[in-house]
């Protein structure tokens, strides 16, 4: 899509050098240095290019036009009904049987349940390395500073620019949260937690519970102990 993008930005722009820093500026987008092009920024900038290049090029046609915009809509329409992937390994099946509904809490997933049994609603938890959905499907903030942590965080953290210090080395130690959900993403399958923040790990063992019921989820140990007691 991105090549037929820049042959006609080529082809049909007046402004040849602006078509090529606005192609630069997409492809900037991308700069985190993951393998192919799999960053949602860099995506939707190419849709949006995509867009305003159809309706440049088919200006003069509006039929055509109109009959490949409600094309595209029904494809993504298509795809997005019958797609099978998940992040929580449901099948096809399991998520027809759910039916649509939009991204809100949902209590009777099973790692929700267990971060709202421990965790108060007033209460922040971590999630690392990256999974934004699990703050939204048990209702509870991140904690402060860190909604994730990916290898080039841990970079900034050795690096800080003007005296903003961003560590979790730092911080976990003195603000831990009651529940971490850590889902051991090997990061693009190159960068283990143990590389890029082993002293989470370190913590994780030492002041937290993994919980039988979900291997995700971890209770710190004071908490669990509390909720315990009869």
């Amino acid at each position: 899509m991105l090549v037929v993008e820049d042959a006609l930005l080529l082809l049909y722009g007046r402004h040849r050098v602006t078509a090529l820093c606005v192609l630069l500026g997409i492809l900037s987008l991308q700069a985190r240095g993951s393998v192919g092009f799999q960053n949602g920024s860099f995506l939707m900038a190419a849709l949006g290019l995509g867009a305003l290049l159809l309706v440049r090029v088919l200006a003069s046609k509006p039929k055509v036009m109109v009959f490949v915009a409600v094309a595209c809509v029904a494809l993504t329409a298509i795809g997005a009904r019958h797609a099978v992937s998940s992040p929580f390994g449901q099948t096809a099946a399991q998520r027809h049987a759910a039916g649509w509904h939009r991204f809100r809490e949902n209590p009777t997933v099973g790692f929700a349940t267990l971060i709202r049994k421990y965790a108060a609603p007033d209460e922040r938890i971590l999630v690392l390395p990256y999974n934004p959905d699990v703050y939204i499907y048990a209702n509870r903030l991140s904690m402060k500073k860190y909604h994730a942590y990916l290898p080039w965080e841990a970079d900034y953290a050795a690096h800080p620019w003007h005296g903003y210090t961003r560590d979790i080395c730092v911080d976990l130690p003195k603000d831990e949260p009651p529940v971490i959900y850590y889902d051991h993403w090997v990061v693009w399958g190159a960068y283990p937690a143990e590389q890029f923040m082993p002293c989470f790990l370190q913590v994780l063992e030492k002041d937290y519970t993994q919980m039988p019921d979900d291997r995700f989820v971890y209770v710190r140990k004071d908490r669990l102990a509390a909720a315990h007691q009869p």
